[in-house]
């Protein structure tokens, strides 16, 4: 995990400089973990701001087995705490502008679902998954043995 820290001179809070540069730390995808104050020995106020990189779990598809019979309710999770999920079922891949995840969605074609999740504008990879009909899968199969 990477972690960054930014000193500065002054109270916590108080320094324009500190402040710039932690708005920028969470730009690039950091969190705030810790800020304290302390005084160097000529009693001069420091301050510090402990940051870490958020790192995003990739989303995870239930059911496990894809393939099914007539239709199934696809959910999706990330174990990654406060992460929006986004996904798309048109073969594309997802962004912040894509379907939020808000619960179990029914297939009852043969789909390609790709899901992200996204924190702090950090992305996860890109998961997917293909959903099968059944019907589907033993015409494909028929077609194959045909040829």
């Amino acid at each position: 995990m990477a972690q960054k820290i930014i000193l500065c001179e002054g109270r916590v809070g108080n320094d324009a400089l500190m402040n710039v540069a932690v708005a920028k730390a969470i730009g690039e995808g950091f969190e705030v973990t810790d800020i304290s104050g302390f005084c160097t020995q000529d009693n001069k106020p420091m301050c510090f701001v402990l940051l870490k990189k958020t790192v995003v779990a990739a989303a995870l598809f239930s059911p496990a087995p894809s393939s099914f019979d007539e239709t199934v309710d696809v959910s999706l999770d990330c174990s990654t705490e406060g992460a929006t999920i986004y996904y798309t079922t048109d073969g594309s891949t997802p962004t912040s502008a894509s379907t939020p995840y808000n619960g179990p969605f029914e297939l009852s074609a043969t789909t390609t679902v790709k899901a992200i999740a996204i924190k702090n504008g950090v992305s996860s990879p890109v998961s997917s998954k293909t959903f099968t009909l059944a019907e589907a899968a033993s015409n494909d199969q028929d077609t194959q043995e045909e040829t």
